[in-house]
């Protein structure tokens, strides 16, 4: 069952289109793939700006599929459960843009344009795709603390990741 002679592929495709004053939407598919199984994640997002505060939620419609052969035919699991499942998953995020007064070390007299702070949370729903709902296969939720500061066009940045892996 190995890959052996597989035809591995990964893409993306993605499209956001702004809505003026009521924010932004965006769609996306990401596909893995190759000739014995696949995964697909389908999602729509939107987003809106308050001020100096961003905020943004995502909605992904998640499917993993294994192909039906010889081996998978005898194995109970694919018997009792199936060849695909597809589950629903659930991201937000926030960030809080300031635009420097400082007047220090910039050409322009500030010590930064703008210093932006974000945080995400991903799989806030923690979807199970195994094939049996097997308990503790969620997947983990992801916390991600972030910060950047825009000087110039130099924009350094760093972020932690908190990854939720009991379920």
């Amino acid at each position: 069952l190995g890959l052996d002679d597989d035809n591995l592929s990964d893409w993306y495709v993605g499209y956001v289109m702004p809505l003026g004053e009521i924010g932004s939407i965006g769609i996306g598919d990401l596909l893995f793939t190759s000739s014995k199984y696949k995964e697909n994640t389908g999602v729509i997002s939107y987003g809106k700006q308050f001020g100096d505060i961003s905020c943004g939620v995502s909605i992904k419609v998640m499917s993993v599929m294994y192909e039906e052969n010889e081996y998978t035919r005898l194995d109970p699991l694919f018997n009792a459960n199936g060849y695909s499942k597809t589950k629903v998953g659930i991201d937000v995020g926030v960030m809080y843009e300031w635009n420097s007064p400082s007047p220090l070390f910039s050409k322009e007299g500030k010590l930064f344009d703008s210093l932006r702070i974000g945080a995400s949370v991903e799989n806030i729903n923690k979807p199970n795709l195994s094939l049996g709902d097997v308990v503790g296969e969620e997947l983990p939720m992801i916390i991600r603390i972030g910060t950047s500061y825009q000087i110039g066009k130099f924009t350094p940045g760093s972020n932690i990741e908190i990854k939720d892996d009991n379920a």
